[in-house]
């Protein structure tokens, strides 16, 4: 494959990548939390190096429990993450930055978070999904612009 059109592919999917982060990061900012700022500046993208170029997103690891949700001893949510093997203690140590911050005590908030779970907001798998659809059509625009440059090329050296 020409040397151009594979660095026109990854540009595509650079700009793609960028784009998605910031969509990201903007559905975050939807949702009343306050305490978010080590969630959203943990947003990141790869591009491979192969010629597929496949894009990997990258989030702070407790991100996935706040994207899908926790399930409590009390609720089920249908999330696969849960609290019943989890001990209070565990939980109040965990959050204990994050309640001091607010003025909260870390123990009622433990137990209440392993008692009714916390609810999904979607901001991380949903996004990128939604997203696909801008890919593709980034990709098949900029290869047609490409062929039409060629084409046009070759029409103008005869």
């Amino acid at each position: 494959m020409n040397e151009e059109l594979i660095n026109l592919l990854k540009q595509i999917k650079d700009q793609w990548g960028r784009e998605t982060v910031a969509a990201i990061i903007k559905v975050i900012d939807s949702y009343p939390i306050n305490y978010k700022g080590i969630l959203k500046r943990s947003i990141s993208y790869e591009q491979g190096t192969s010629l597929d170029g496949d894009i990997e997103f990258f989030m702070a690891d407790y991100g996935q429990f706040v994207d899908k949700g926790v399930n409590g001893t009390l609720q089920t949510r249908g999330s696969q993450f849960n609290f019943k093997q989890t001990s209070i203690k565990g939980v109040a140590y965990h959050i204990k930055p994050w309640a001091l911050s607010k003025g909260l005590n870390n123990w009622a908030v433990a137990t209440n978070i392993v008692k009714k779970g916390i609810k999904p907001r979607p901001f991380f798998d949903s996004v990128i999904q939604s997203r696909i659809n801008v890919l593709g059509e980034s990709i098949t625009q900029g290869m047609a612009d490409y062929m039409d440059d060629q084409v046009n090329g070759l029409n103008n050296t005869q």
